[in-house]
């Protein structure tokens, strides 16, 4: 996986890969007030997939970035050899952040697996549905089911026996600056590890500037540490 900075009107958001329902609108809002006050965000996931940049995770951040007119994205890329791979990246980088797939989105991801030839077993490992309930998405088709929206989660009228977490705005927030927050203490472990372990060329002038440049930064942002 590659780290790099690439122009936001690159990245295609494919709904069939992106797992989710729908996207938190106050959730693009606030990361959109955070981006402008210079808080850290992970970079976004893109696959890149016979030559096409494809969103695999990131979406409120990507949004968010659009949202205040960001014309760029540090972005982490992966390529991917097939499209199935693609999608079972995107649903397993989503379910890191803590927010377990709705039933919305299982009955998504199930429908577009089986387009995609996943077997039955495969698509239950994932969503946790039935065999039969899975048969009957793929036979009607994801359009033909009834959702109705409540608690910032989309709930399913089908009768599954599985309980149903709803996640209000609060709680998806409090979710994702926990995730943030582990991204940057993993970050600071590896700048920290790096200068513990590593000898420091201190008669190069670009690493000694380097170095001064992040005293002096911590200094001025962090003079209280």
């Amino acid at each position: 996986m590659q780290e790099s900075i690439i122009p936001i009107k690159e990245i295609e958001i494919n709904e069939k890969i992106y797992p989710r329902v729908f996207v938190n609108e106050s959730l693009i809002q606030e990361y959109a007030i955070q981006i402008k006050k210079k808080n850290n965000f992970p970079p976004i996931y893109v696959g890149l997939y016979k030559g096409k940049k494809i969103l695999v995770d990131g979406r409120h951040r990507l949004e968010a970035l659009k949202v205040n007119g960001e014309k760029y994205a540090t972005c982490n890329i992966q390529k991917f050899i097939s499209v199935g791979d693609l999608l079972l990246s995107s649903i397993k980088a989503n379910l890191k952040h803590g927010r377990r797939l709705t039933n919305g989105d299982k009955i998504k991801v199930a429908k577009t697996m089986r387009d995609m030839k996943f077997d039955i077993e495969g698509i239950k490992d994932i969503t946790g549905l039935n065999d039969n309930l899975i048969e009957k998405i793929t036979r009607s088709g994801v359009n033909k089911l009834s959702f109705s929206v409540g608690g910032g989660v989309i709930r399913d009228k089908i009768k599954e026996k599985e309980s149903i977490k709803v996640i209000d705005d609060k709680e998806e927030l409090q979710l994702e600056i926990k995730n943030r927050l582990n991204w940057q203490i993993d970050e600071l472990k590896n700048i920290y590890n790096y200068f513990k372990k590593t000898e420091i060329f201190t008669d190069n002038k670009k690493v000694t500037n380097l170095v001064s440049n992040i005293k002096q930064t911590l200094k001025k942002k962090y003079p209280k540490l």
